[in-house]
């Protein structure tokens, strides 16, 4: 998903701030694109990052005294988020281990050195909304404008190190890329869950004094979703059995234990299938509702 990003001039920052909650809502890596080496102005985007437990209600009832335990939830629930700075073109010093090391243990102190302290205030907030934090550089891809204007077409005339770091960056994402995890465990969003949350998120997000809540919503997405699921394995099970016996009955028990049999086994397999990515918890009343029904 590319969002439209936040800090442009004619935006306003109601909306930068709906677009990066919204994006921490869907995303399973979270990819912040920036130029050259990180300045204040950075700092000042990541606000969003500090103010997040603000913007977002990760569970449907919050205890006051539990903010480790909501950081946990944050965590298994959010992105991974990967700092992509382009166009840089100084490297790292050699003290530092790598760009993330350059990050924690001097681009964030740095951003932190007026009296507000910022810049810490972001690097703590990230490790306690976000499973993890990596980064990233690459450099100019030319210094023609000519070419740059017309990157897809000149491509081959693009710089060398920025072609292999491309390559780099691309390995270093599959490595990094996974299923959104949902606020249970064990459980992902599919494609069908992700149009669900969308929709749910946006209306939240334009609703005034209202704050998008991550575990009242996938609980609503999960009672849905099994509920017309465990529907549709009951009337499988009453049309299978009317068809089998439609005009044989009277019968003997054993004929129509057999065919509930039947029936019960083909309305379990439309449940399973149909609950493939939800836990067993979450579907174990459902279940025994289709037991029962049938």
């Amino acid at each position: 998903m590319d969002s439209e990003g936040i800090g442009d001039t004619s935006s306003e920052y109601r909306c930068d701030r709906q677009i990066f909650t919204l994006t921490v809502l869907l995303a399973s890596l979270l990819i912040y694109n920036s130029r050259g080496v990180p300045e204040k102005q950075d700092k000042e985007q990541l606000e969003f990052v500090v103010n997040l437990s603000q913007q977002i209600q990760i569970r449907s009832h919050p205890v006051l005294s539990s903010t480790e335990k909501d950081s946990a939830y944050f965590r298994r629930t959010f992105p991974r988020f990967f700092w992509l700075l382009r166009d840089v073109t100084l490297s790292v010093p050699k003290e530092y281990e790598d760009i993330t090391d350059y990050f924690i243990r001097k681009v964030f102190r740095e951003l932190g050195s007026s009296s507000t302290n910022h810049g810490t205030n972001v690097l703590e907030s990230l490790l306690r909304f976000f499973p993890g934090f990596d980064s990233f550089t690459l450099p100019l891809p030319t210094d023609d404008a000519d070419i740059l204007s017309n990157i897809y077409q000149e491509k081959s005339k693009l710089n060398s190190s920025f072609l292999r770091g491309l390559e780099q960056l691309k390995d270093k994402l599959k490595t990094l890329i996974s299923p959104k995890q949902s606020f249970n465990d064990g459980e992902f969003v599919t494609g069908e869950a992700l149009a669900v949350l969308v929709s749910s998120y946006v209306a939240a997000l334009n609703t005034q004094d209202a704050v998008p809540n991550v575990q009242s919503t996938w609980e609503t997405y999960i009672k849905t979703k099994c509920s017309q699921v465990t529907a549709a394995a009951v009337q499988l099970y009453e049309g299978t059995m009317t068809s089998q016996l439609d005009g044989a009955l009277p019968c003997d028990s054993d004929e129509i234990r057999r065919v509930h049999e039947m029936a019960m086994e083909e309305s379990m397999k439309k449940f399973e299938t149909g609950t493939l990515q939800i836990s067993a918890e979450s579907c174990k009343n459902y279940l025994e509702e289709l037991m029962v029904n049938n």
